[in-house]
């Protein structure tokens, strides 16, 4: 596992931290989309990291992490 995503995003009952690994911040996201329904839909902020690149701090993926939940989305109808 070489990176992650950490952050938030709103559901029907509140704020829902997620902490998720993976090989890239595509498949993150792709594993978000499968187990929160309600993700991608809603006001969300994440963090992320890869590990490959070590000098290099954390930063917002929140765009990114958007755009590829709005993709995954669409390819679930």
């Amino acid at each position: 596992m070489n990176c992650f995503m950490e952050g938030w995003f709103e559901t029907e009952y509140g704020i829902q931290q997620i902490y998720i690994k993976g090989d890239t911040l595509s498949e993150c996201v792709k594993k978000a989309v499968h187990l929160y329904p309600e993700f991608g839909h809603t006001d969300m902020e994440f963090e992320g990291k890869d590990d490959r690149f070590p000098m290099r701090n954390t930063m917002d993926v929140t765009k990114r992490v958007v755009d590829l939940a709005q993709n995954y989305q669409h390819d679930r109808s």
